[in-house]
């Protein structure tokens, strides 16, 4: 199954703070793999995060949390990730 199969396939959702395309960037995650992150706010206050993105066709990583707007954090746990030994 294809990135964009893989993508279709899965439901679309938007986490509680976030509106279609707000604030959302595309991004490399640990060079390899296309995704996208939204950080999430209301005005100045943070309502939380979130990184998403495709590995080897088969899986939809997301991580995502509430409150907490800190992207670095979520790159560190990504970070420790074996993304490469899942199946393809």
């Amino acid at each position: 199954m294809s990135p964009g199969q893989l993508k279709a396939a899965l439901p679309s959702r938007v986490p509680a703070g976030f509106t279609q395309g707000e604030g959302e960037r595309k991004v490399k995650v640990k060079g390899s793999y296309p995704g996208k992150e939204r950080p999430g706010r209301s005005g100045s206050e943070c309502t939380g995060s979130e990184v998403v993105f495709p590995v080897n066709g088969r899986f939809q990583v997301e991580v995502r949390s509430s409150n907490v707007c800190d992207l670095p954090l979520f790159y560190k746990l990504i970070g420790s990730m074996n993304l490469a030994g899942l199946p393809r």
